[in-house]
């Protein structure tokens, strides 16, 4: 579908920026395989919360997943393990899961999920480290940003999809709907345009060796990637306190 055959009027300026930044957006995803994001080695944290303890160093060889073939259905492919029972039990925020299928091995790279936690089923994106310890918080591959889930609401560790408000730095950002890669530039959503800083004057993403996660946006900078607010944007257009181009 063209992306801006939505219009009825004249394109402005902002618009047709928002349009060539969603094309070109587009023409990169066209790389790889749709709904599929790359499978590398990736940074990033475990599967525990803030302050959590990072990568992990258990041992096995661990069985690398083909995710283009099917969802992985928990407790039918295979089943999460909480490594370290005893260091989760006093903080939850330092747990490691790992998911062990039942083919041998355990998961490594992206996995599309499938499982039930209270009731409620949902089927998404999770990655897992060479040493098959889950990912989570701010995920660096290939150049892109993710974020991966860290809330403990049975789901923890999900690829986070639009919109997402960071309580580290309070700043927002948009994570794009088709494959959960961080957006920059122009945005169109729905009727509104925002803008997402394209560039970073210095480094904002910093890897913290002890707790094996990315901090983002912790300097005195304009951090990658945040939505610009109440506030002129570098090409001249002002925006609202909600983000919006008015």
């Amino acid at each position: 579908q063209a992306v801006v055959d939505k219009m009825n009027r004249k394109s402005s300026t902002a618009e047709l920026i928002a349009a060539l930044d969603a094309l070109n957006q587009a023409v990169k995803d066209a790389g790889g395989k749709t709904y599929e994001p790359d499978n590398n080695k990736g940074g990033g944290g475990s599967r525990g919360g803030r302050g959590g303890s990072g990568g992990g160093s258990s041992s096995g060889s661990g069985k690398r997943v083909n995710y283009d073939t099917k969802i992985l259905t928990v407790g039918q492919d295979g089943n999460w393990e909480l490594i370290n029972p005893d260091e989760a039990a006093g903080n939850l925020n330092k747990s490691k899961w790992k998911f062990n299928l039942k083919t041998g091995g355990n998961a490594k790279g992206w996995a599309y999920l499938s499982y039930t936690f209270e009731g409620k089923t949902k089927s998404e994106w999770y990655h897992f480290g060479e040493d098959g310890v889950m990912n989570s918080g701010w995920f660096v591959e290939n150049g892109r940003w993710y974020y991966l889930s860290m809330d403990h609401n049975g789901f923890y560790g999900e690829m986070i999809r639009g919109w997402h408000f960071d309580g580290a730095d309070s700043k927002w950002y948009y994570l794009n709907p088709s494959n959960g890669s961080m957006h920059t530039g122009w945005l169109k959503d729905g009727n509104e345009f925002y803008y997402l800083n394209p560039t970073a004057q210095q480094q904002t993403w910093f890897y913290d060796n002890e707790t094996g996660r990315w901090n983002f946006g912790h300097v005195n900078s304009r951090p990658y990637g945040s939505m610009y607010q109440n506030e002129t944007t570098p090409d001249g257009y002002t925006v609202n306190e909600n983000g919006a181009w008015r």
